[in-house]
């Protein structure tokens, strides 16, 4: 009989496993203009890798929890409980469309996989999939990067790159930190690095090059500060892979494409698409949505577009909208309290973590525009990171990376 540790174990692989599957098929669908309604292909694997994590989040929640801080179980508890009353409360069911919609309790329920975390020998079998998952990411980017041609289209750009963009970028943190100690996969892992990089030039997006620029930050002040190791080895490992990518685009005609990528991204850093919206949103919103929740069904009216909407660009407000404020800062909590202690750590699995809530926090905040809080493979990445920091809390410096 397989023991409970084993199953989480295989339901966490496969459903990250199918959930890089998903985010290439969504990719496809958006390129190719399949349609993708109902119990389509691409759903369908949306749909199965979130009962994946799930089942394995709540495993780990009745099995494992006790490996975690008290404040961090009934924080997640009251979020869980109160969104899912508002959920059940509008009237929702339970059919996958409803359940795996942004506004639902889907995404709190596959939260649980924080408590999922404190399995070595888990997280190490996480971590190849993780690499595994960014090279076929990264392939699959190359290659719609050559289809795209030699003229600059952003739209066409978005087209082919937003979905493998939104998943390699979250990924390629934890990928670059956790295999430091293996010259062949941290190599690999910065040209991966450096392909995210590109392909946010080529759809001029903001957020994702503040996070890849924080990311450089971090691992030449983490490698540096707190590994003591000299430059020649940031020049080697760091410099070098990613050079070698740009070089090979400069020295083509991708110069052109690259040229008005720049010349695109810097018309757009003093261009504000965002403020107006929240202001107008705000001017809407009323108090009472924000102690029981406006439900899933609410909407407001939105100038910009001529009629109402039920989505927000910050995902914060968002929630604390439909949902109420209360799950909404029991969320947040989780995120904000062990990132608190571990963005300074010299355990390097708990820093590279602790930067990955600590983006993922700024993201909802607004600083990105194309994620949502959802079951999806960014979102599985970022629960399992703050389960990584919250175990940490308790047990000090006991996580390690293995890239063996």
């Amino acid at each position: 009989m397989l023991k409970i540790s084993n199953i989480i174990t295989k339901l966490l692989i496969y459903g990250l496993i199918i959930s890089f599957i998903s985010v290439m098929y969504f990719q496809k669908v958006l390129d190719e203009n399949i349609p993708a309604t109902g119990f389509g292909l691409s759903y369908l694997l949306f749909y199965l890798a979130g009962m994946f994590m799930i089942s394995a989040g709540m495993l780990g929640l009745f099995f494992e929890s006790k490996e975690y801080p008290i404040y961090s179980k009934i924080l997640y508890l009251v979020a869980l409980i109160w969104i899912s009353w508002v959920y059940l409360r509008d009237g929702n069911g339970l059919s996958p469309h409803s359940f795996f919609n942004i506004k639902s309790p889907s995404p709190y329920f596959a939260l649980s996989i924080m408590f999922t975390t404190s399995n070595q020998e888990r997280l190490n079998k996480i971590n190849k999939i993780l690499y595994l998952g960014l090279i076929a990411l990264t392939i699959n980017m190359a290659i719609n990067i050559s289809n795209i041609g030699f003229t600059f289209d952003r739209v066409l750009a978005l087209k082919k790159l937003l979905f493998l963009i939104n998943g390699a970028i979250w990924v390629v943190p934890v990928v670059l930190f956790s295999n430091s100690s293996n010259f062949k996969r941290t190599t690999i892992a910065y040209i991966c690095f450096a392909f995210v990089i590109y392909a946010s030039i080529l759809t001029a997006t903001r957020s994702n090059l503040v996070i890849c620029s924080s990311v450089f930050i971090a691992l030449l002040f983490y490698r540096r500060v707190f590994k003591k190791l000299d430059y020649l080895y940031l020049v080697v490992m760091l410099i070098i892979p990613v050079f070698l990518i740009i070089n090979i685009f400069l020295e083509s005609e991708y110069r052109v494409v690259l040229d008005q990528g720049v010349k695109l991204l810097e018309a757009r850093v003093d261009d504000d698409s965002r403020s107006s919206q929240i202001t107008e949103f705000l001017d809407q919103l009323k108090f009472d949505d924000l102690v029981l929740g406006a439900g899933t069904n609410a909407k407001w009216y939105w100038t910009a577009v001529g009629k109402y909407y039920e989505f927000l660009d910050n995902q914060w407000l968002l929630t604390a909208w439909w949902a109420g404020l209360l799950p909404t800062l029991c969320y947040f909590l989780l995120l904000i309290i062990p990132f608190a202690k571990s963005l300074f750590s010299r355990n390097e699995a708990v820093f590279v973590n602790g930067l990955v809530v600590l983006l993922w926090v700024l993201t909802c905040s607004g600083l990105g525009v194309y994620v949502s809080i959802q079951c999806d493979l960014l979102f599985y990445v970022i629960s399992l990171s703050a389960g990584v920091c919250t175990y940490n809390l308790v047990h000090k410096e006991k996580i390690t990376f293995n890239s063996t």
